[in-house]
């Protein structure tokens, strides 16, 4: 009891002095609703407003449907930010809530995250996807190469392209005029950590969208 107490008094008198301050952008994220198996992206943005380095031990979550990017702890220096990008992935029509974790040296801080996943095309409006399908890569989760395959309808101008969790391309597989029917191609991860990824297809002014799961 006397060492839990003697480490909220030091945190207490660190933060009163403006020796610790390390503040959060938001308590809460609400992504709101969006279609299962698309995904929604948020930033929270944290900001040392003390006069000491703090120490970023750890960035959690507990439920996997939301996703985050954490490496390896790192050190926040005075007057500096760092930003935090969590990606929300529903993949049944429910409401999903989460607590994000910040483990620092002094204390923990906490984000409340929530989001609701509605049917395919429920949730808002975007392209209409392709009307045959993209079917689920196989292996998945995969650890080098996973196989891709999709049917067209129609002849059309095809894109096909991998994302990671912020939503940036990081690999283009295809961008070509592709035949009706079906197709497939594979995809290599080279040079990129474990990790989702997500494989998009483009035909003409149609697209489908794939979750991919990297484990080396």
């Amino acid at each position: 009891i006397l060492g839990d107490f003697y480490s909220i008094s030091q945190y207490d008198i660190s933060r009163a002095t403006g020796r610790w301050n390390l503040n959060v952008s938001a308590d809460c994220i609400d992504f709101d609703s969006i279609s299962v198996d698309t995904s929604s992206f948020g930033e929270i943005t944290l900001t040392n407003d003390g006069r000491l380095p703090v120490e970023i031990l750890d960035i959690n979550v507990d439920n996997q449907t939301f996703v985050l990017t954490f490496d390896s702890s790192f050190t926040l220096e005075p007057a500096s930010e760092a930003i935090i990008q969590v990606t929300f992935y529903p993949d049944e029509p429910l409401t999903y809530e989460a607590t994000l974790t910040i483990d620092t040296e002094r204390r923990d801080l906490e984000v409340r995250l929530s989001g609701l996943g509605q049917p395919s095309g429920v949730a808002q409006e975007v392209p209409m996807p392709l009307t045959t399908y993209l079917l689920a890569p196989y292996p998945n989760p995969f650890n080098s190469t996973v196989k891709i395959e999709f049917n067209l309808e129609a002849d059309a101008k095809t894109r096909i392209s991998i994302h990671d969790i912020t939503g940036r391309e990081i690999d283009l597989l295809v961008d070509e005029m592709k035949f009706a029917g079906n197709h497939g191609i594979s995809w290599t991860a080279k040079g990129v950590p474990t990790g989702i990824y997500f494989c998009r297809v483009e035909a003409g002014n149609k697209f489908a969208t794939q979750k991919l799961t990297l484990i080396r």
